[in-house]
């Protein structure tokens, strides 16, 4: 059950306002519409968060993994409490971790790493992963897209990558570090995207591109172990920033196990 081991998203609304300046524990940037793309029989969802809210900030899309989806939307709607620690953060991008509790008494310990877009750091796409009360989980989120370019255009990053699987009647997790490139065709509103680690590799030449709200999907792609088994897999992502600078989203099996997904985050270049 990927979920059981599977990511944490609880507490990525305050991470959101932390970057685009609202920040503050307890203080989401709520209130959020979500869409579920698709529920595992392990319970497993994956789901999209589109922040609605009427303040004058850059708003967020997310796409989200987890199995405790009520607290995910609960939280995303602004009801974490915890302590943002910034581990690194210049021109490039930033790190982060989140440690607390959610208001059911979760226990949340997030990373995040995160791009920046533009100079002045109100642009940016990120991921992440973490642990809420012992399950492993993983997300990926941005600012919407303002405006959308024509033409072609790649785009290169990072990702993560995560397998779960049994051995001897015992549940084994894996997941690892590795790259995201993507190139996008404006022009048509096509596009390809691959993520590869030293292990693990998920690819797409099939990606549709929706210019009215710059995100984007794909169902014919595969996913799985680098010269050794693979499995289908759909995606679901989003263009962000001014003339879509950077893109982020994650994708994940297709099947009825919940057997791999990879989040993933890209700067135009």
């Amino acid at each position: 059950m990927f979920i059981n081991k599977m990511i944490s998203t609880i507490a990525f609304a305050s991470i959101i306002g932390l970057l685009i300046g609202c920040g503050g524990s307890g203080t989401g940037t709520g209130p959020t519409s979500f869409v579920t793309l698709k529920t595992y029989p392990s319970g497993t969802s994956v789901l999209t968060a589109e922040d609605t809210s009427a303040a004058e900030l850059p708003h967020y899309n997310s796409v989200a993994i987890h199995e405790n989806m009520e607290t995910v939307k609960e939280v995303f709607d602004d009801s974490a409490n915890t302590q943002i620690t910034i581990v690194s953060d210049d021109e490039e991008g930033v790190v982060l971790t989140e440690i607390g509790t959610s208001s059911a008494g979760k226990t949340i310990q997030i990373g995040y790493l995160g791009y920046y877009l533009d100079a002045a750091k109100n642009e940016f796409v990120a991921l992440a992963e973490g642990m809420l009360d012992g399950e492993y989980g993983v997300l990926s989120g941005g600012v919407k897209v303002n405006g959308m370019p024509s033409g072609t255009y790649t785009y290169q990053g990072v990702s993560n990558m995560a397998m779960n699987g049994s051995t001897q009647g015992q549940t084994v997790l894996d997941n690892e570090v590795g790259t995201s490139s993507m190139t996008a065709n404006f022009s048509n509103n096509t596009g390809s995207l691959q993520t590869n680690t030293d292990s693990y590799s998920y690819n797409e030449n099939n990606i549709v591109i929706n210019p009215s709200d710059g995100s984007f999907s794909g169902s014919t792609g595969t996913i799985g172990m680098t010269g050794g088994t693979m499995e289908a897999a759909n995606v679901k992502g989003y263009f962000s920033g001014t003339n879509a600078a950077g893109m982020h989203g994650a994708a994940y099996s297709a099947g009825n196990e919940d057997t791999f997904a990879t989040v993933f985050v890209g700067k135009k270049q």
